[in-house]
Order: C-alpha cells, then sequence, then structure tokens
C-alpha cells in the first residue's frame, strides 16, 4: 500500500497546576506581555498610520519619514522589571501587534487597543529554542509516580521549579511552542503546539481504486455528505438525523447562566454606585467564576460532541462532503443568529477536515451558492422552496415527477452528487463513482415505486408506509423520514437528461455515463 507524509502543526491544550510561586511567575509574565503590546499602542499616530501603509503598499519607506516601534531592548532599559521576565514572552507580544497593525493598515481588521489587566483570558507565549543542553520547553514523566508529568519552561527553576501538568496521551511531535493560559473560571492551562510528519497509508488514487472494486452497497455507505441545520443539527444521506445528545443540559445550563447573569449585573450595578473597584470586591469575582465556569461547561460539552461526531464520521466513511456554509453572513438574520452560533457548524467542519487529512480520507465543501434544497434528487427539476418563505416547508412534492421529499434528506443527497461532480473535475474515476451512485439510488426508488415495497437503506416508503427500520452512527440514533411517490412513477437518470414517465406503475430506463 502506498504511503505518504507531510509536515503539519497543531496544538493540544492540557491542563496544569502551578504553585503559587509558579503563578506569581506566570502573571508578572502576562503583565510585561500587555505592557509590550500597549507600549506599542500608544505609539499609533496617523501619521505613522500613512507611513507604515505606504511602506507596504510600494515596498519601500517615503522620503523625509522614518518611524520605528520601540523594541525590547529599550523596553527593559526603560522598565526594569520586564528585565525578570521570559524574553520571547515580549517578542511574541511585539509579533501579535505587528500582526494586528498590518491588518489594520490593510483595512482587514479595525485598529489596535489597549489591553486591560481585567481581561479573561490572560496568555503569554514562549517558544521552544534548542541548546546543547537539550530543548528549553519539555514535557517528561516524574519520577515521583504521584506528581505524573511535568512541563518546564525557561527561568521556570527558580520560580517553584517544574510544573505538573495532566496528559492524556502521547505525542511524537516536536514542541514549537506553548502558551500558558489563565481562564475567567480560575484554571490554568498550557497549550502546547507541535510539528509532527504524519505518514498516511492511502493516497487518492487507492481510495477511488478501492471505492470502484466496492459493491454498490458498500460503495454507498462508504461515502457521506451532510447537510447541517437548526431543527436538527445534522441530516446524512443515508437517513440518519443527528442531533446533540446534550441539548436538555445545554437549557438547564442556560438557565443557570442567566440567574448568575443577572446576579452579577446586580451586583456590578451596586458596586458602581458605591465608587468601588470590581476588582477588589471578593463577592463580585465569586459570582463572576460562577459564571464563567457555566460557559465553560456549555462550551466542553459542545466541543465533546463535535469531536465525537467527527471522528466517527471519519472512521466510518471514506468521503465526506458538506456545503461551504457562509456562517457570517447568516449571523446577520437576527432570528436565528444565536441557534447558529451555538450549533458549532464551522468548528464541526474544521474537525472533519482535518481528520480526514490525518487519515487519507476526502473532504469537500461545494459551492455555497448551489440550490442543494431547490433541486429534486430524482429529476433534477429546480422546483423545491425558495426564499426565506421556504424555510419552514419541512416536506415537498416535486410537480415533473411526482415524489415527495423530506427537505434535508433531499439536500443531502444533492450535496453528495455535486461533491462527487467536484472531485471529477480532477479525476474522471470519480465520474464512475458518481454514475453507479446516482444509478443505485435511481434504481432504488424505481424499485419502491414498481412494487409498493418499503426501501430500507434511502428511508423510503409507498403510500405512507414508512421504512421500519431506522440506521445509526456510533452513539447517534437517527429517524428515518418517510418519501413516497403518491402512486407516480418516480424518475430515473443518471448524469444525462432525465427520463420522465407520468403513467403508474411504468418501470423507466435511466442513462449512465461511462468514463
Amino acid at each position: 500500500m502506498a504511503t505518504h507524509t507531510f509536515k503539519t502543526q497543531y496544538g493540544e491544550e492540557y491542563r496544569i497546576y502551578p504553585s503559587v510561586e509558579a503563578q506569581r511567575y506566570f502573571h508578572c509574565n502576562f503583565g510585561c506581555s500587555r505592557k509590550m503590546y500597549n507600549l506599542r499602542v500608544a505609539q499609533i499616530t496617523d501619521e505613522q498610520t500613512a507611513y507604515f501603509a505606504y511602506k507596504d503598499e510600494h515596498d519601500g519607506s517615503p522620503i523625509g519619514f522614518n518611524y520605528h516601534w520601540i523594541t525590547e531592548k529599550e523596553a527593559k532599559q526603560e522598565y526594569e522589571y520586564m528585565r525578570d521576565v521570559d524574553s520571547l514572552a515580549l517578542v511574541n507580544a511585539s509579533k501579535n501587534f505587528d500582526k494586528a497593525f498590518k491588518g489594520y493598515t490593510k483595512g482587514k481588521n479595525g485598529k489596535p487597543k489597549f489591553k486591560s489587566k481585567n481581561n479573561f483570558p490572560r496568555t503569554f507565549k514562549t517558544n521552544n529554542q534548542t541548546m546543547p543542553s537539550g530543548d528549553t520547553i519539555s514535557v517528561y514523566q516524574s519520577r515521583d509516580s504521584k506528581t505524573g508529568y511535568l512541563l518546564h519552561l525557561p527561568k521556570l527553576g527558580k520560580h517553584g521549579g517544574d510544573v505538573p501538568i495532566v496528559v492524556n496521551r502521547n505525542v511524537n511531535g516536536r514542541i514549537l511552542n506553548v502558551t500558558i493560559k489563565y481562564t475567567a473560571s480560575g484554571k490554568w492551562f498550557a497549550s502546547i503546539c507541535y510539528e509532527e510528519t504524519i505518514t498516511v497509508e492511502d493516497d487518492t488514487d487507492e481510495l477511488v481504486e478501492r471505492l470502484l472494486a466496492m459493491a454498490d452497497d458498500e460503495l454507498v455507505m462508504a461515502l457521506f455528505a451532510g447537510d447541517l441545520g437548526l431543527k436538527t443539527f445534522m441530516t446524512g444521506n443515508d437517513g440518519t438525523f443527528l442531533d446533540d445528545p446534550y441539548l436538555d443540559d445545554y437549557k438547564k445550563l442556560q438557565e443557570k447562566l442567566h440567574k448568575a447573569q443577572r446576579k452579577l449585573g446586580k451586583k456590578c450595578v451596586r458596586l458602581k454606585k458605591e465608587n468601588k473597584a470590581l476588582c477588589d470586591a471578593k463577592n463580585y469575582q465569586k459570582q463572576r467564576q460562577k459564571v464563567a465556569r457555566i460557559q465553560e461547561k456549555i462550551k466542553n460539552k459542545r466541543h465533546d460532541f463535535l469531536h465525537k461526531l467527527s471522528r466517527e464520521l471519519v472512521n466510518n466513511h471514506d468521503v465526506l462532503i458538506f456545503e461551504d456554509l457562509c456562517i457570517r453572513g447568516m449571523l446577520k438574520n437576527h432570528f436565528l443568529a444565536r441557534g447558529i452560533s451555538d450549533a458549532g457548524w464551522g468548528t464541526f467542519l474544521t474537525y472533519c477536515q482535518y481528520k480526514c487529512e490525518w487519515a487519507g480520507k476526502e473532504f469537500v465543501k461545494i459551492d455555497r451558492f448551489f440550490p442543494s434544497t431547490q433541486l429534486c434528487s430524482v429529476c433534477f427539476e429546480k422546483v423545491g422552496p425558495k426564499g426565506l418563505s421556504g424555510l419552514g416547508v419541512r416536506s415537498w412534492v416535486c410537480p415533473e415527477c411526482g415524489a415527495e421529499f423530506d427537505r434535508d434528506l433531499n439536500a443531502a443527497w444533492n450535496i453528495l452528487f455535486e461533491g462527487l461532480r467536484v472531485l471529477g473535475g480532477s479525476d474522471a474515476r470519480w465520474l464512475v463513482v458518481l454514475s453507479r451512485v446516482r444509478s443505485w439510488y435511481v434504481a432504488s426508488v424505481m424499485g419502491c415505486c414498481a412494487d409498493g415495497t418499503s426501501v430500507k437503506s434511502l428511508g423510503v416508503s409507498v403510500n405512507g408506509e414508512e421504512s421500519a427500520v431506522g440506521t445509526e452512527v456510533g452513539m447517534y440514533t437517527g429517524k428515518q423520514p418517510s418519501v413516497s411517490n403518491g402512486g407516480n412513477v418516480v424518475a430515473g437518470c443518471g448524469l444525462g437528461e432525465p427520463a420522465v414517465s407520468k403513467k403508474k406503475n411504468c418501470m423507466i430506463s435511466y442513462a449512465s455515463v461511462e468514463v
């Protein structure tokens, strides 16, 4: 079996338990990194902004102008306490500012603002350097069995020694950098960036050949297309409706969150009337941490669902196909913005994409303007629900072929056909896969129409007789939608023109494409 290797960078977040002295050192790094960033923000003027914009555009400085940002060395000379922290933390703070300011001059983001010491999470970043004595950052197993693993960082030996870290799995990559994070809930984390060479045992050529060697039923099960939605998180082309199992937990946590936030708001109003600082009010800080813990619990549950679902799909299928959704544009609809934000579609697609790359599977995003809901998956006529008025239509009947579809299931099949067509643009063998899948789908629907029996694999029924067997993907059980033809014959077609008949109980031949 052919293999290919590639280098990739990824991050792993671990819980750490620093000592009191180490916490004091970390807070010093937070403050000095913030100070370095704010020193450069304070230098921003209109003339300086115009200068750097001209310099980036013309690859040279205008005559008579010479600006420069304050350097780490100059900051240490002016503020002696900055000499006690990690120098690379200051360098990374400067790089963060350079990135933000460059985006500002190009119009990609707003003007960089001052950072406040009251904002969370508090972070600083340091890089790994290879010295004759070894790497400056490392994770190693302690001799003490109770301690487990320890995280070694520069200058940490003078401030309480190495920090205990919870490692849940072994990583073979080389450490590039570490970001220490202190969250609003009072927890400490170390986000470690690794560089690792990934070896994939299956390449695209062998994947296509393996799919073509499968029987039609196995081929269809190896492919998966999903239509993401709000009523159900995702509808698969195999008739599986996937919902977040933590929906009830979210509702309970949201109620707790609203109560905790109301208490926090009342404390804030009272303290402002008394002219007291929020950072000095212990009861306010306790309530703030309660709110942060509830928000953190909601986030962890959502990411747990998205990771498990994406892993299950990648393990059980060879090709994953989804729509390239414009989530930022969807958020402008204020009636659906909260539900779209809570669904986590973008995060889910990101998880699926990188897991497919590491496993040697195919991940496809079709064009966001493809009318997956409006097309009939049988005859390809654009007669489905359209616009905002069509959002409430959950099932519809095609006036051309007489087939009745569940809205999301029909969209999932159209997404599958379009994704295979996109793959066929670079390799004609994918068109053969598309032809076989399309023929299997139409033949299954036609068989249901001819003898009046249900097709379990599609979740198809005739005259209201639903399929009795559902499908499952891992721990998530799906519901089978009902697709009936109302007694009319459904059209069959391959990649060519559809052959449509209006007669009842009439077998119709369908075209296929050979490549």
